[in-house]
């Protein structure tokens, strides 16, 4: 793709994603405003999180392992394609469908026969909220495939004009009617914007139409399902640390789930800006890269790595210094004190600063993933997760609730360190570590630079509003990053913004 339609794919992009994080924030002040950190918060954001899990043990293979599989398919052989995506897309919703009926039964039992449903109202809630939201992520799952077709045929736009539309409509229904509203229709409100989401997704799809068209013994079907299996594996066991901080969390008492599930919020809107924007624009690209040639891959990993540091160091230094402004404006009303807002604080600054380190892996697996490798990425993973779960179970004993609040941070460096290694193993990474170390040295410099700057702006132009306050910080740190990025690596700020040259 020549870089100057990158650069324009990527700016359109840009607007719709920060267009589709500003309503889904909205969304969340909303019932921030109506439910605080109250137990019905809880159980919304719980039963959210039990449904995403299980739905993504299934779907999360999707786009790794759909994606390379498109990139190598001639125009000849698009009709027997079809019917492999086709017999793929049933197998994989019967996998995520069987683990939702699962749950739901051992569900029932735990009411039934254990009585929650008078002695624990807490899980009697979540359990009936999941049926909601599991019928919502099944939505979900099917337009990962929709998304991942979409992407490789270059449509990165038509994605987010979906997703900006399902999240409007999701929106409007709640401005006009929440104060009227039970916890159980929001849920059902969220689940149809999946609807109207994946219903969009498949009209603009129409080359790759799901139809009753199936090819279960080919040898390309079976390929993609033995592909699949390693990253089903890793899937479950990454569900798994999902779901445990927050069970977790509610042992502490009530609200613990709503504030990780508010500072989450705020860092998926910049892991979805940049990095999950990025990579999707990226990984067919890459794909591509690796399988010309591994050296060729390797120049161009490092490239796109350093266009993702650049990106986000600054975005993470800013949010250190500017997150309790940003929970204050975004959260502070209604049932939503500023106790609160201390609280999430204390979880958003750690998951801020996992933020680059995700990022590096997210890339380094997508290496493999190109290569057709899917068993290094869950080995990867499996170690992190085993780290994860025995960090956060014994820690949880020694430390009590701090435990939660850095485990994002300790578990993410600890993928970074299995990252290298795999990279210098299996890659034969050696220059271009010293290249990366480099780059991001310089990068990081500029943004702690940015962050004592504005750190010292907050202490000397205060105004009695709150968003002008954000507003001048935020446009101090972005002149003072600018400049600084431009006196530093001024030929690659040059090049990338008169889109010379190509991105291949």
């Amino acid at each position: 793709m020549p870089k100057a339609k990158v650069i324009h794919v990527f700016y359109s992009v840009i607007v719709f994603t920060v267009g589709i994080q500003i309503l889904s924030m909205l969304r969340t002040a909303l019932l921030a405003k109506q439910f605080g950190v109250s137990s019905e918060m809880d159980a919304f954001n719980l039963a959210n999180l039990m449904m995403v899990a299980i739905v993504n043990i299934g779907g999360a293979a999707i786009p790794t392992v759909v994606i390379p599989f498109l990139t190598n398919i001639s125009d000849e052989r698009i009709p027997e394609a079809r019917r492999v995506l086709n017999s793929y897309l049933v197998t994989i919703l019967s996998v995520s469908a069987f683990f939702l009926l699962l749950v739901y039964l051992i569900g029932f039992i735990s009411m039934e026969y254990f009585q929650w449903k008078v002695d624990k109202p807490f899980y009697y809630m979540t359990y009936l909220l999941t049926f909601i939201m599991g019928v919502g992520q099944l939505f979900r799952m099917y337009s990962w495939l929709q998304i991942s077709n979409l992407e490789v045929e270059g449509k990165f736009i038509w994605i987010k004009v979906a997703g900006f539309v399902a999240a409007l409509s999701n929106l409007l229904f709640l401005l006009i009617y929440s104060s009227q509203l039970t916890i159980y229709q929001i849920a059902i409100s969220v689940a149809i914007s999946f609807l109207i989401e994946a219903v969009l997704l498949a009209c603009s799809n129409r080359k790759w139409a799901f139809n009753f068209s199936f090819s279960f013994r080919s040898e390309e079907y079976r390929r993609l399902i033995r592909l699949t299996l390693p990253s089903l594996f890793g899937s479950i066991l990454y569900q798994v640390t999902i779901l445990l901080p927050n069970l977790l969390g509610s042992y502490f008492g009530t609200g613990y789930i709503s504030m990780m599930t508010y500072a989450n919020q705020i860092v998926s809107i910049f892991q979805v800006l940049l990095v999950t924007n990025l990579l999707s624009m990226i990984y067919p690209n890459l794909s591509r890269n690796f399988q010309q040639s591994i050296q060729v891959g390797k120049t161009k990993f490092v490239q796109y790595l350093k266009l993702l540091v650049l990106l986000i160091l600054p975005v993470v230094a800013g949010m250190l210094v500017l997150g309790q402004e940003v929970i204050s404006l975004l959260f502070e009303r209604g049932s939503f004190d500023s106790t609160s807002s201390v609280h999430v604080f204390q979880f958003l600054f750690f998951l801020m600063l996992s933020l680059p380190f995700i990022a590096f892996k997210e890339l380094t697996f997508k290496i493999f993933y190109s290569l057709g490798d899917t068993v290094t990425p869950v080995v990867n993973s499996t170690l992190a997760i085993i780290f994860q779960v025995l960090f956060l179970l014994v820690g949880v004993l020694k430390m009590g609730v701090i435990t939660l609040m850095i485990s994002p941070l300790v578990v993410a460096l600890f993928a970074l360190f299995l990252a290298v290694i795999v990279l210098a193993k299996k890659m034969s990474f050696k220059y271009e570590f010293i290249v990366i170390a480099k780059e991001t040295g310089k990068v990081a410099l500029n943004a702690v630079i940015m962050a004592c700057i504005v750190y010292i702006a907050k202490g000397m132009i205060v105004f009695s509003s709150e968003i002008i306050n954000l507003g001048i910080y935020v446009i101090i740190g972005v002149i003072t990053y600018g400049l600084l990025t431009t006196i530093t690596d001024f030929k690659f700020v040059r090049k990338f913004l008169l889109g010379k040259g190509k991105m291949e």
